[in-house]
């Protein structure tokens, strides 16, 4: 027999580089059984090379379940079908805790976690229902055929069971396919199956296909699953107008007979959306296509259902217009006779501009193409040489489409005003159309800055720049900042003035050592974000520099290393409460001496006695805080309840009847207070709350008795 009898022999694996070196070969068990106990990684790695012979009996052998065992995701490289029928590689691959963890982690396909809980319950009977609810529910995606025959087997087998194969068609209908042959007959099965997608009905039985409730169901889902439906029900119009109804284009699976009824046809018509390319019309017979009323009623929907009207109706003028200007029909859906007719184009290029197009013998005709250029400014180039000269034309022509000034005569390219238009409604792209003495011209550089057409800026020459054209451009338009030439970004009025004028300015742009060199700006900077005052040069940072930007915002504070009482003083004289609150949360204001900080204290409490509370007691004495209601008897509501003296208060009560109402509610609660008070000033009874007043007419009462 020679060599040609004998049977090639597998090679040897002794390496991993042997099994890269014959990459397309399909090794027999045998080959991977010698090596796999050195290394456990060439199963995982190589098990796709195994042919299914091979792999099947690999499924046998006690080593490589084994390594199985140790390598948990060894389950994804195994035929499904293969584990379905091992019970001992499926105790090996899903009854350990380790396995599920990994499990949980690489559940990237469709159907990975209901394969998983399938199997990992090692059930095939289906007699417990509970292990395939997550099965089931793996179902998302109805349309992907291809996910469920990689899993056809396992589909098949418990689908034998009625429950679990009636939940899997609720989630999927086309899964009929796949499932036992016999349900396709079984109309329970069938109606599942179609409720949930239509088309499934093209799976059923030639029976079912005929039976008018389960085609019913279908339609309803998919108007298209008309197609499947028996050739009697195809010819029932009660069955077609449900389907047209729902997608008129579902008219085409009618019978001949039914695409003639004219009730099915106004159903289908009606039921068109005006995005669709095509017409329910494309399936009526002639002698309905005549119909002006159904015409009329199909474009109303559908201005694609033109194309079918009848040679007679696209010739019909009067019926042509009334569609044009009611409904805006193509020309091209009309009868050609009509491009010679003047109403025809005038109305179709009030509909759409391109419309000229299909009436050359209006091309020279001024009030058709000033229609048409109003809609399209393209539509200019195709008026006859005279009009595309117009400047009321070229201007309107311009305003829609600017672009259109790079195919305009050589004669019109040189008016100002049509430059003018043509690049305040342009890009830059057309700056290169224009001739160098029209690019110097400052009436077009006026054009541009008056209209911020901010894309041609880098092309205004840098000698056209003064200080007064840019401060004036600026006010224009701030965008106009970003566009200057790098020169004037320097100038510190110009940046004061977007400082001052654009609020995110600060936020958006990054300022240069240089610029930050200008007391203005550097001012600016660091009222935006106190940190920056950081970032400032020492020299810009005079004790009048910093006190004024404290002044302005007392953050400040917190990045200043060293207080000195000068510029607290200049900051306690804003009075503002996040002053104090600074100075004690700051750990600076422990190297202030006690002198300094009484100083300081004292200048923000006369500056401002609302601070009081937020300043420890033991800064103030008595006489200033008497000083304080000297100055506004109302103060003595911010001093301390224990600080307030009666001294204080018959000033107070001398003074301002109506701060009575402000003194502590223990003197307010104090019968013989109340009494001494009114005693002293009757009119601070109208601002004693009633409450006190009774209690201490009471005690006056028991005080006679």
């Amino acid at each position: 027999m020679g060599d040609e009898g004998k049977k090639a022999e597998a090679p040897q694996i002794t390496s991993i580089g042997d099994i890269n070196a014959q990459r397309d070969h399909e090794y027999e068990a045998a080959a991977f059984l010698s090596f796999v106990k050195s290394d456990s990684n060439i199963l995982g790695n190589y098990v796709n090379k195994c042919n299914d012979e091979a792999m099947e009996q690999l499924a046998r052998e006690e080593e490589v379940l084994n390594v199985i065992e140790k390598d948990p995701q060894m389950w994804r490289e195994i035929d499904p079908a293969l584990l379905l029928n091992n019970s001992t590689l499926r105790k090996k691959l899903f009854h350990k805790n380790d396995t599920e963890k990994e499990l949980d982690k690489n559940r990237d396909r469709i159907f990975t976690e209901a394969l998983y809980e399938f199997l990992r319950e090692d059930v095939l009977s289906g007699e417990e229902y509970h292990v395939y609810q997550k099965f089931l529910k793996s179902f998302a995606y109805k349309d992907d055929l291809t996910s469920f025959k990689a899993y056809e087997y396992v589909i098949y087998q418990i689908g034998k069971n009625e429950d679990i194969a009636k939940e899997m068609l609720s989630r999927a209908g086309k899964i009929l396919s796949i499932l036992p042959e016999e349900y396709r007959a079984n109309k329970e099965m069938v109606k599942i199956a179609v409720w949930n997608d239509g088309s499934a009905l093209g799976l059923a039985s030639e029976e079912l296909k005929g039976d008018e409730e389960v085609v019913l169901m279908a339609i309803e889902q998919n108007a298209n699953s008309l197609q499947f439906a028996s050739e009697e029900l195809r010819n029932d119009s009660a069955v077609v107008t449900k389907a047209v109804s729902k997608w008129g284009l579902a008219l085409e699976y009618a019978s001949k007979q039914v695409q003639g009824n004219l009730g099915v046809v106004v159903e289908a018509i009606g039921k068109e959306a005006s995005i669709l390319l095509d017409s329910a019309l494309k399936y009526v017979p002639k002698e309905i296509l005549n119909d002006p009323r159904i015409i009329r009623m199909a474009v109303r929907n559908n201005l694609s259902a033109m194309e079918y009207a009848s040679v007679e109706l696209k010739k019909d003028k009067v019926f042509v217009l009334e569609l044009i200007q009611n409904y805006g029909i193509e020309p091209e859906n009309i009868d050609p006779s009509l491009y010679d007719d003047r109403d025809i184009a005038l109305a179709s290029v009030i509909k759409r501009g391109d419309a000229l197009e299909y009436f050359p013998k209006f091309f020279d005709d001024r009030e058709v193409v000033i229609q048409a250029v109003k809609n399209d400014g393209n539509m200019l180039l195709k008026a006859s040489n005279d009009l595309q000269e117009d400047i009321e034309i070229v201007r309107l022509a311009i305003g829609n489409n600017a672009r259109i000034y790079k195919e305009l005569p050589e004669k019109i390219k040189n008016n100002m005003e049509v430059i003018i238009l043509a690049i305040t409604g342009s890009d830059d792209g057309l700056w290169f159309e224009l001739s160098d003495e029209v690019k110097s011209s400052n009436e077009i550089i006026e054009a541009i800055i008056e209209h911020e057409c901010l894309s041609f800026y880098p092309y205004i020459p840098r000698s056209y720049w003064n200080k007064d054209k840019v401060m004036s451009a600026l006010q224009n338009g701030l965008g106009i900042f970003y566009m200057l030439p790098e020169e004037w970004e320097n100038k510190a009025y110009v940046l004061e003035f977007m400082i001052h004028n654009d609020k995110k300015f600060l936020e958006d742009y990054q300022f240069t050592w240089k610029q930050l060199e200008n007391p203005s700006i550097a001012k600016a900077v660091i009222l935006d974000e106190p940190s920056n005052i950081r970032k400032i040069d020492e020299k810009i940072l005079t004790d009048k520099f910093v006190k004024e930007v404290v002044k302005q915002n007392p953050n400040v504070l917190w990045y200043i290393d060293d207080w000195t009482e000068s510029l607290l003083m200049a900051a306690v004289s804003t009075g503002k409460k996040e002053v104090i609150n600074i100075m004690e949360d700051d750990s600076e204001l422990s190297k202030i001496n006690w002198d300094v900080r009484e100083r300081v204290y004292l200048a923000a409490i006369r500056r401002n006695a609302e601070l009081l509370p937020l300043i420890a007691g033991k800064y103030v004495e008595d006489d200033i805080l008497l000083e304080l209601i000297q100055k506004d008897p109302k103060n003595i509501q911010y001093i301390w309840p224990e600080r307030v003296t009666p001294e204080m208060i018959e000033y107070v009560i001398k003074t301002d009847a109506s701060c009575v109402a402000l003194l502590p509610k223990e003197q307010l609660e104090d019968p013989d207070f109340l009494i001494k008070a009114i005693n002293i000033n009757p009119k601070v009874r109208e601002f004693i709350p009633e409450k006190y007043i009774r209690a201490a007419a009471k005690k006056v009462q028991e005080g006679y008795r």
